[in-house]
C-alpha cells in the first residue's frame, strides 16, 4: 500500500503523542492508563537515539493516525506494538502489521518478534492469532514493567512470531 508508511519521530511530534498516549481510546488497551509527562519525556528520548527502542508515526495519504514501535530484546530478537489513534482508520490494521513485520525483519535484520499480552486483552490476543502468532507460555505472574512507580505482576500470555513466517498468511 503505497500511501501508508512509517516515519521517524521528530521532536516536534512529541505533544502529540503524549496526548495520544493518555487518551482513553488507546490506554484502554494498555497495562497503564495514564503517564506522566515525565515519563513521556524519558520514553521519547528513548526513542530518539534509536539503540534499543525504534518509534514511528505512522501515516496514511499525508495523515497522522497512530504510533509503531519496537524494543530489541537482544540482536535477533524484540518486542513491537502500535496503536492507530483515528479510529476511522482501524481497517488498516492488517497493512500496518504488515509494515511493521517488514521493518522488523528486512530493515533492523531481526529474526522474531515477542510479545506479552495481559492474559485479559482478548482482543489483541485474537489479533495476534489471527496475524499468525504462536502461543508460546502462560505467565501466572510475569513482570511487567508499566511505569516508573508501578512495577507490577500481571498474568500474561507469551506470542512469537518468526521471520520465516512472514508473507505466509
Amino acid at each position: 500500500m503505497k500511501f501508508l508508511k512509517f516515519r521517524s519521530l521528530k521532536n516536534k511530534d512529541k505533544s502529540l503523542i503524549f496526548k495520544w498516549r493518555n487518551n482513553k481510546k488507546v490506554n484502554q488497551y494498555l497495562l497503564r492508563k495514564k503517564i506522566t509527562s515525565l515519563e513521556h519525556d524519558i520514553w521519547f528520548k528513548e526513542k530518539l537515539k534509536k539503540k534499543i527502542s525504534f518509534a514511528w508515526i505512522i501515516i496514511y495519504k499525508k495523515d497522522k493516525i497512530g504510533l509503531a514501535q519496537v524494543k530489541l530484546i537482544d540482536n535477533k530478537i524484540c518486542n513491537a506494538g502500535f496503536y492507530i489513534f483515528k479510529r476511522k482508520y482501524s481497517y488498516l490494521t492488517f497493512f500496518v502489521i504488515n509494515l511493521l513485520h517488514y521493518e522488523i525483519f528486512f530493515k533492523l535484520n531481526l529474526k522474531l518478534i515477542k510479545s506479552y499480552i495481559n492474559i485479559k486483552n482478548n482482543k489483541i490476543r485474537k489479533l495476534n492469532k489471527m496475524c499468525g502468532y504462536k502461543e508460546f507460555k502462560h505467565f501466572k505472574k510475569n513482570y511487567i514493567f508499566t511505569s516508573l512507580s508501578d512495577r507490577s505482576w500481571k498474568k500474561s500470555i507469551g506470542y512469537k512470531y518468526l521471520k520465516d513466517n512472514y508473507g505466509k498468511l
